[in-house]
């Protein structure tokens, strides 16, 4: 079982440092400091959420970016634009992409708000 345990233990650490969460580590720890079945079991759910944690991030950070993209695509559409006189195709086109980056904003804070639910209750 200690094997087991001390991986357990190891790969947390990793996870919680990657998140920079050193004292809760710290806590989860000295919580489960006797090698048994049980914490062994504890530390295992708890790299699973931690992974599942560093995954939402991840997610998080990429539909970010997006965001990012095609906010400075559209900065820089519109400031190319001379007058506020505009065909009716490049008015369209310009809709649509505002359109697409408002929903990949809605998405970026649909995924927050996801995230920060789910860490209320997986770091009790």
């Amino acid at each position: 079982m200690r094997p087991f345990y001390l991986k357990a233990l190891s790969t947390l650490r990793c996870l919680l440092l990657e998140q920079h969460m050193d004292q809760r580590f710290k806590q989860l720890h000295k919580n489960y400091r006797e090698v048994t079945i049980e914490n062994t079991l504890k530390l295992l759910l708890r790299c699973k959420l931690c992974f599942h944690a560093r995954t939402q991030l991840l997610n998080i950070f990429e539909l970010n970016l997006v965001y990012e993209l095609s906010a400075q695509d559209m900065k820089e559409l519109l400031d190319k634009q001379k007058s506020y006189k505009v065909k009716m195709d490049r008015f369209n086109y310009i809709r649509e992409a505002v359109a697409k980056m408002a929903e990949t904003g809605q998405r970026v804070l649909q995924a927050i708000n996801g995230f920060r639910s789910d860490k209320k209750s997986q770091y009790k």
